[in-house]
């Protein structure tokens, strides 16, 4: 996703006033976050600084980067100070693993305790619960472990809180129906935490039976999103809850029916790769298993203002990054594209497609009816199709649906 500069703006200056604001959770209970948070979205709406950016929107970034880091310093000293830190909690993310390779990736936070998503969730709960989901305490330095196949691992969370595993087994992994289920656990932290505090994840095998592998985008491809608009991605993500948000007609049946493919075994694996923030996973997590979506690993991306995040660089490396690594770790299954036409998909999706020409059985992209990239997206498409890439825009899953039984995967 490439920001204008007024977008970028805008983001800088929320994101700004958001962590200044947050040093005030240091003097207050979980009771008063309602109040912290009203304060917090009145500045950010009255308050009317202008940045100017142009070309030095890469060094202000690294300033603002700089500037967080610090104001995440002040606020730790002042929460150690006052005895005010929450209590730990380990994140293991869904994720796969192959035969000879497996991935483990997680996050060690202090736990905001965000509720339940309810369909009577009023919309103030919702943003109540999205700010504690954003606003997240990181806990750097952690040391954890990881035992697999009686061989303890153990690692260190990062300045961000994120920690990884990367493991060649001894033993050749086999698949198994369920996903396999990874404990992870909190041997020292420089906050005060609990004894046993431990995080389980889900490791999903793909089976030697499957005829593909399905790689989908999240945000206006399953979900109704507004991703092209800043007003509406943020009504969307911030003010619903994972009960609320709308599933696109069609899409749960139609991925179902791709899990299956055309010997009706369930055996495909899917991926879901996304530009969302980490700090979303639990409210796509939820929301896949309550539209009965294939539950699948959820690959997302860290958000900021450093040269490696997100603010600074484009989405479009995370996703390209994430999907090369899905198709490097199993070299012998094609894969099918799902994406929108909202953002870079189709050029993601084609850069992919020139990479790996013999793996890719077919590209989907669901026609966002976005007026400033129709044409854009419409003349790429016309132009892969000259170098023999299709790309199959399509207004709704049933058409989608009909392609793929045109094709030959259902």
């Amino acid at each position: 996703m490439r920001f204008h500069t007024t977008t970028f703006c805008n983001i800088t200056r929320c994101f700004i006033y958001m962590k200044s604001i947050n040093l005030a959770l240091c003097f207050v209970n979980e009771k008063n976050y309602k109040k912290t948070l009203f304060f917090s979205i009145k500045i950010i709406i009255f308050r009317k600084n202008k940045f100017y950016m142009g070309k030095f929107k890469d060094l202000f970034a690294r300033i603002i980067d700089v500037a967080d880091d610090k104001i995440d310093e002040i606020k730790h000293e002042v929460k150690k100070k006052l005895d005010l830190f929450d209590p730990i909690e380990i994140l293991v993310y869904t994720q796969y693993a192959s035969e000879n390779k497996l991935y483990v990736f997680g996050r060690v936070l202090e736990n905001k305790n965000i509720g339940k998503a309810e369909n009577e969730s009023s919309t103030w709960d919702n943003l109540v619960s999205s700010y504690k989901r954003i606003n997240s305490n990181e806990v750097a330095n952690a040391n954890l472990q990881f035992i697999f196949q009686a061989e303890i691992f153990t690692t260190k969370s990062n300045e961000e809180g994120y920690f990884s595993f990367e493991i060649t087994p001894k033993i050749a992994l086999e698949y198994e129906e369920k996903p396999l289920s990874v404990e992870v656990t909190l041997l020292d932290a420089p906050i005060p935490f609990q004894a046993g505090t431990k995080g389980i994840g889900e490791i999903f095998l793909t089976p030697p039976s499957a005829e593909f592998g399905v790689i989908s985008d999240i945000d206006d491809t399953i979900v109704v999103t507004d991703a092209t608009s800043l007003l509406g991605m943020a009504k969307s993500t911030f003010l619903e809850n994972a009960q609320t948000r709308i599933a696109f007609e069609g899409v749960a049946d139609w991925y179902q029916a791709l899990k299956k493919g055309k010997s009706g075994t369930n055996d495909n694996p899917f991926f879901y790769v996304s530009s969302s923030p980490w700090n979303l996973f639990d409210l796509l997590y939820d929301f896949l298993e309550i539209n009965k979506i294939p539950n699948a690993p959820i690959l997302l991306q860290d958000y900021g203002f450093d040269d490696k995040k997100m603010l600074v660089g484009t989405h479009g490396e995370h996703k390209l990054t994430a999907i090369r690594k899905i198709l490097n770790t199993y070299p012998n299954l094609p894969f099918v594209l799902i994406g929108d036409s909202g953002q870079q998909d189709p050029v993601i999706y084609t850069q992919i497609f020139k990479e790996f020409p013999k793996r890719i059985s077919a590209i989907y992209i669901r026609d966002a009816k976005v007026e400033k990239t129709a044409q854009t997206v419409r003349d790429l498409i016309a132009e892969v199709a000259k170098e023999g890439i299709e790309i199959v825009l399509f207004p709704h899953s049933k058409d989608a649906w009909a392609d793929c039984q045109k094709k030959g995967l259902l």
